[in-house]
């Protein structure tokens, strides 16, 4: 299916380390583009499975490999129907979270109601009460066009695009 995010994990055979152990690197495509990330992980050629892309043995170390890759395997997917009901899928930002623990991320709301109470601090001192209500002004509108038109409640910084730049900017 070509809508589909295509999961590869492979060794990267031409990079053995000292133990003559190859890194395993996870493959992500879809659509002709595709990301690459070294997991860490870093295997004896001889105990990989091309076909079946698992570590052949049964020791701990192996097994929980192998259920780390499967998890990753159902994230992808579980991301994919997700972003799917968006028609937003963005490889890098799919990978970026496989391996990053929770972080908070910034939205567009958040970031402009920061700006506005650092205005609201300055008024009087360099900025004009005006000035401020101009910027408070602002966050409604964006507030608005983001609940409107694009029917959430806010949105990630990285998911700003040109796009939504211009919409804003026509309304």
């Amino acid at each position: 299916m070509a809508n589909s995010i295509k999961v590869l994990f492979w060794l990267h055979r031409s990079k053995l380390n000292n133990k003559n152990q190859a890194p395993v690197i996870l493959r992500l495509s879809f659509q002709g583009k595709r990301v690459d990330k070294a997991t860490g992980y870093f295997v004896f050629p001889k105990n990989w499975n091309i076909n079946k892309q698992r570590i052949k043995g049964e020791g701990d170390l192996d097994m929980e490999f192998n259920a780390w890759m499967d998890n990753v395997r159902v994230n992808v997917k579980t991301h994919e129907r997700k972003k799917n009901e968006d028609d937003t899928i963005h490889l890098a930002s799919l990978m970026e979270a496989l391996f990053i623990k929770i972080k908070e991320e910034r939205t567009l709301l958040q970031l402009i109601a920061e700006h506005n109470d650092k205005m609201k601090a300055r008024v009087d001192k360099d900025y004009t009460y005006s000035t401020y209500e101009k910027y408070v002004f602002t966050e409604q509108k964006v507030k608005c066009f983001i609940e409107t038109v694009l029917n959430k409640k806010d949105i990630l910084l990285k998911d700003l695009t040109a796009k939504f730049i211009m919409g804003f900017e026509d309304l």
